[in-house]
């Protein structure tokens, strides 16, 4: 009879040691993945506004998108653009290495209308009032917006 007490004894001890390393390591997994899936929190540069550093603070709440899907949509601006290279224009090219956004109007806070890559030629139309922006439109004169000043340089020929 003691035997057949130590051999349940055994097999019970035995279930409840598997079943205490099975349920640690699922609570271990979802503790890792549970971190490795929040996006990390928005970069903030030199150059950014003191409103935007005011508002990283806040908790990123959407994923950022995947760089393939930062193809600019074919929104032009309500303003006739100047002929290709008309008084005060002249050709430059980006030189951020992340690109550009394009934007409606000369602000951080303003819809973004496209983007631009690195090293892609466009035609600088005017500087904003304060020289923080620089209003400018792709060379094939589908897209036109407005960009960080500093990102880009004049092309020589």
């Amino acid at each position: 009879m003691r035997f057949t007490e130590g051999l349940v004894k055994l097999v019970l001890g035995f279930i409840v040691a598997i079943a205490l390393l099975v349920s640690g390591s699922v609570a271990l997994a979802l503790i890792f993945i549970n971190r490795s899936s929040t996006p990390p929190p928005k970069p903030i540069f030199a150059n950014d506004t003191n409103a935007v550093k005011k508002k990283a603070n806040i908790p990123l709440t959407k994923t950022p998108a995947p760089a393939a899907a930062k193809k600019p949509t074919s929104a032009k601006s309500s303003k006739p653009s100047p002929s290709p290279l008309a008084s005060g224009t002249y050709l430059a090219r980006v030189t951020w290495n992340d690109g550009l956004s394009l934007r409606t109007e000369p602000s951080l806070e303003a819809q973004r209308v496209g983007s631009l890559d690195y090293n892609q030629q466009i035609v600088v139309l005017e500087q904003s009032q304060d020289q923080k922006w620089q209003r400018v439109r792709l060379e094939d004169g589908e897209l036109e917006g407005w960009v960080k000043a500093g990102n880009t340089e004049r092309v020589t020929d």
